[in-house]
């Protein structure tokens, strides 16, 4: 109907080269922004490659992805906690402590998180409960979370064994020398 279709291609006839006006520009103007190839947007050739909207792109679903990893771990420890719930407290399992003197103690455990205000890890934690049943006998145990220079104020000349660490229910001790505490614990305000 008077012009060229915008679908048809019209090719030289074989052995000519083909001229530069062979293909004319389009008119439709739908049309015109694409270029004469036909490709994207943007110019003849269209803009591929690594663009800085790409990299920013990437960067930033990547550290999403990482978030995501997170939080994912997170929910799934604290399904784990939730269900490992017995009374209100987490049940850590049993371990079997015994060594010769008058108390075990345990390395140091830093569990303050802030000097003020909010405790992280209090918060977190929550109540600690230590469940103690002697052996063999019917002779008393005591049982104490103290403040570490008070404990060791209190073992100052006591025997006494400081356990390390649990491998299999099994700690590895360090024995230190020496006789009975002077006073009961609950008199010496541990």
């Amino acid at each position: 109907m008077g012009g060229h279709d915008p679908g048809t291609l019209t090719l030289p006839p074989a052995g000519q080269p083909p001229a530069e006006s062979a293909i004319p520009p389009p008119t439709d103007p739908r049309l015109a922004s694409l270029g004469q190839t036909g490709g994207r947007a943007g110019g003849p050739a269209g803009r591929g490659g690594w663009t800085t909207a790409r990299i920013v792109s990437v960067v930033a679903g990547a550290v999403l992805v990482l978030v995501s990893l997170g939080l994912l771990g997170g929910g799934g420890t604290a399904l784990w906690a939730q269900a490992q719930r017995s009374g209100g407290y987490v049940a850590l399992g049993t371990a079997s402590y015994s060594a010769p003197g008058f108390a075990v103690a345990s390395d140091t455990v830093g569990m303050h998180m802030a000097s003020g205000g909010w405790d992280g890890a209090s918060a977190l934690v929550g109540t600690v409960r230590i469940r103690v049943t002697p052996v063999g006998g019917n002779s008393p145990v005591f049982v104490a979370i103290a403040p570490a220079g008070a404990a060791a104020r209190y073992l100052t000349g006591v025997a006494y064994a400081t356990v390390h660490g649990v491998a299999d229910y099994q700690g590895t001790y360090t024995e230190h020398t020496g006789s009975g505490p002077a006073v009961p614990p609950v008199r010496a305000g541990i």
